[in-house]
């Protein structure tokens, strides 16, 4: 009996029944998880994903105010995003005519306390040299992303641009663009392009959307339309994806979408990725889920596999002396069905029925009375002092 401590510290008793409370509430909702029910609330992991908007500052954004309506767009859209989105702003080119910094962003990705646009916009007012070097500007942000991107946070380019390629050699002016396009998307970061007004060249912008994993240019006339462009894009960017954290920042995970089970050794059979594909405990190890080492004892008849209890015949080898028999690996926690036995005394409750979707660990009966005689012995401690001297 675990509480026969009792003589010497109540205190000590008490403490062992809560860890012992403890340890079977957390048994009950790693199996609760395991098999569809409900789960306890827990804080939800924001991870929305990392956005480089590419601001093209060449000379023609001064035409018809291009340049004011596209800052008061980006402004709109963007600044209510700050709190949960990881934004950065490129202006390009960064100097001279076709010049573009790397690790010099207007606004560094996901440094966005305390900017304020209108500064950023003042320092980067395009002039008449500027050209437009859309292949380099797209290398660079792809190569920003890449330095600060983790595994599961997802990255975006926005390009949004009035003009063609002007900066590279004439024969690769359309080429260019598309190729820098494609290896960002190579590298898992999609591409959104937006065309401004007039000049662009559309057949180049779609094939550079294509290619960058978003299959549609978005071509835009004035800044209404750009607004309502930039706040599609990041609710497609944000948008929910099953991966159990929460993409768009508002405090649930998942929400919305039919999530595919996760993979486990005993519900499915799916390829994982990582250790989130799997179940409580499980790793990923060549995109399977393996189960954790089992630490648990199962009732006769059954042994513990993978944290679960499975008959014993599916893995005997053959009956040993006294009608126990063998697994594999040595176990004799399992009776010879041919054989009955006496269960032996070990303070389990023999008598229930396990089976491969049980806890191979059961709630102990003893316990409630346990708990209750120790509170009996802090609330009346004079009633044992007593009957400990009189023994």
């Amino acid at each position: 009996m675990p509480c026969f401590l009792f003589r010497f510290s109540p205190i000590l008793c008490l403490l062992t029944l809560l860890s012992l409370s403890t340890a079977l509430s957390q048994n009950s909702w790693a199996q609760a998880e395991e098999f569809g029910g409900e789960v306890p609330p827990q804080e939800s992991q924001c991870e929305s994903p990392n956005v480089l908007l590419l601001l093209d500052r060449s000379g023609s954004m001064l035409d018809d105010d291009k340049w004011g309506q596209a800052t008061q767009a980006i402004t709109e859209v963007f600044v209510p995003y700050f709190d949960t989105l990881s934004f950065g702003l490129m202006t390009f080119p960064s100097f001279g005519a076709c010049g573009v910094d790397e690790g010099t962003l207007a606004v560094p990705i996901g440094e966005t306390d305390g900017v304020n646009l209108s500064d950023v916009y003042l320092a980067s007012t395009p002039n008449d040299e500027a050209l437009t070097p859309l292949s380099e500007a797209i290398r660079i942000g792809h190569a920003e992303l890449e330095m600060i991107q983790r595994p599961e946070r997802r990255g975006y380019l926005i390009l949004l641009t009035d003009g063609i390629e002007t900066c590279a050699p004439g024969a690769l002016e359309d080429s260019a663009p598309i190729a820098s396009a494609q290896r960002a998307a190579d590298a898992g970061f999609k591409t959104y392009v937006i065309g401004f007004g007039s000049l662009v060249r559309r057949s180049t912008l779609r094939e550079m959307a294509r290619v960058g994993g978003t299959e549609q240019e978005r071509l835009v006339s004035d800044q209404s339309q750009l607004t309502e462009t930039l706040q599609a894009i990041i609710d497609s960017a944000t948008t929910e994806v099953c991966d159990r954290l929460d993409n768009d920042c508002d405090g649930y995970v998942d929400e919305g979408i039919d999530c595919e089970p996760a993979c486990n050794s005993y519900a499915d059979e799916c390829p994982c990725n990582n250790d989130l594909d799997c179940g409580a405990g499980e790793t990923c190890e060549n995109q399977v889920c393996a189960p954790p080492p089992c630490n648990r004892i199962c009732d006769n008849g059954y042994i513990c596999q993978g944290d679960n209890c499975v008959p014993g015949d599916e893995l005997n080898e053959g009956p040993t002396p006294g009608g126990m028999t063998t697994g594999p690996s040595g176990n004799n926690n399992f009776t010879d069905p041919a054989s009955p036995q006496v269960p032996e005394a070990n303070g389990m409750n023999d008598n229930t029925i396990a089976n491969s979707e049980s806890s191979c660990e059961q709630t102990q009966p003893y316990s409630y009375f346990a708990l209750l005689f120790c509170l009996i012995l802090l609330i009346k401690p004079r009633f044992f002092k007593t009957g400990l001297e009189s023994s």
